[in-house]
């Protein structure tokens, strides 16, 4: 899974929190009120924030596959997939809370807030591990 890969995914998730965000907005504005609005807000906020994230590691694997260690990108490519499933169990599982309400069986939005964790460590990993040109 390469840089274009990433830009791929992450366009495709920016393009989805848009359309999720409208209709948020317009069309379940008046449903979603207390807590269920609170879920969607905190849901739509991480999910675009780790969009841009992804495309940060896309640009990050890029560096590594034409800087002098392409070897040290499993860091950046591990930290691009803990935030795919970051925004998929955490922004997914709270979407779901907002707009049908209840509280998930598992506790998939911790997991996914994990996820997000592990990803921003693997940045870290990625640090010690970028090429010098």
């Amino acid at each position: 899974m390469g840089f274009r890969f990433w830009i791929i995914i992450a366009a495709l998730l920016g393009a989805l929190g848009v359309i999720i965000g409208a209709m948020g907005s317009h069309m379940l504005g008046d449903t979603l009120s207390g807590d269920r609005a609170v879920f969607f807000e905190k849901a739509w906020r991480y999910h675009m924030l780790h969009v841009l994230a992804i495309l940060f590691c896309a640009w990050l694997i890029w560096v590594f596959d034409h800087g002098l260690e392409s070897h040290g990108s499993w860091s950046v490519r591990l930290a691009a997939v803990f935030f795919f499933f970051g925004i998929v169990l955490f922004s997914g599982v709270l979407y779901l809370m907002a707009i049908f309400g209840g509280q998930p069986v598992v506790p998939l939005v911790p997991a996914g807030g994990i996820s997000f964790i592990l990803g921003w460590m693997m940045i870290m990993v990625s640090g010690f591990r970028i090429p010098r040109f």
